[in-house]
């Protein structure tokens, strides 16, 4: 596994990308490291590019228990979050992920979006809000 992240100063978008299979410890740690960067403000957009992700050991729990663990990150509590797939189903896991945070993390506020272009997710974080 590995989670790795670059922030795009120009754009204001943190882009993360995943390899691999991703436990939910190191999801937290990984967000417990990324909140805590000097190098941008801890609700900066994301883009998460998870095309080399490893969807196959993921079900609804996985996800219910990621959106338990972003809630001990309450400062990303606003920031946009653009998910980045390759193939139908990545595509219908993530609808899955987007779906759990609507109704289970209503109190994260955070806008969700399912992509399967780059351009097409950054031009969504990149609009204004509202």
């Amino acid at each position: 596994m590995a989670i790795e992240r670059q922030f795009d100063a120009a754009k204001r978008i943190l882009r993360i990308s995943v390899i691999g299979k991703v436990t939910i410890p190191e999801f937290q740690d990984f967000m417990k490291d990324m909140t805590g960067s000097p190098d941008y403000d801890p609700d900066v957009d994301a883009l998460w590019d998870l095309r080399r992700f490893d969807f196959e050991h993921v079900d609804a729990e996985f996800w219910q228990q990621i959106v338990r663990a972003r809630r001990r990150f309450p400062e990303r509590s606003r920031a946009r979050l653009a998910h980045l797939v390759d193939g139908d189903f990545a595509f219908g896991m993530m609808r899955m992920y987007q779906i759990l945070v609507e109704i289970d993390g209503a109190d994260l506020i955070q806008e969700v979006g399912v992509f399967r272009t780059e351009a097409d997710a950054e031009a969504w974080l990149t609009r204004p809000r509202g």
